[in-house]
């Protein structure tokens, strides 16, 4: 589904994240769940819950200090964001959101990451 050897995201298929792993012997992690990922320092996204994304399954990201927030939002592009959740994330000084489909997602962030935007994502690794 997405593929990029530069990233810091490598891979991304149904449930897997592969990210670039500085603390790793194969310099590789993989996340088996949903992924929250500020820069290159990733760990699970444990607070999103069902397929509706509210204020409080954000709020890790938001005292971080991020111009942009990518949201992805699943293999079938099932997770919704509400429109409460972009005002919070605005109101908390996050000039751009992105939501796409979790591939797209991850292209975008490594896109994003490369040209040195401080840039986060929160990934929905499923449907």
């Amino acid at each position: 589904m997405f593929r990029d050897v530069k990233g810091p995201i490598l891979n991304f298929s149904w449930g897997k994240f592969i990210v670039i792993d500085a603390n790793s012997v194969s310099n590789k992690a993989i996340i088996n769940n949903d992924l929250c990922l500020i820069g290159t320092q990733f760990s699970v996204w444990k607070e999103r819950k069902g397929h509706t994304l509210k204020p409080l399954m954000v709020e890790r990201v938001l005292d971080k200090d991020i111009g942009v927030l990518v949201i992805g939002t699943g293999v079938l592009d099932s997770l919704k964001v509400k429109k409460k959740t972009i005002r919070a994330l605005k109101e908390h000084g996050i000039e751009k959101i992105v939501i796409q489909p979790t591939g797209k997602a991850c292209k975008t962030y490594n896109k994003l990451f490369r040209r040195g935007d401080k840039v986060a994502l929160l990934a929905h690794n499923t449907c």
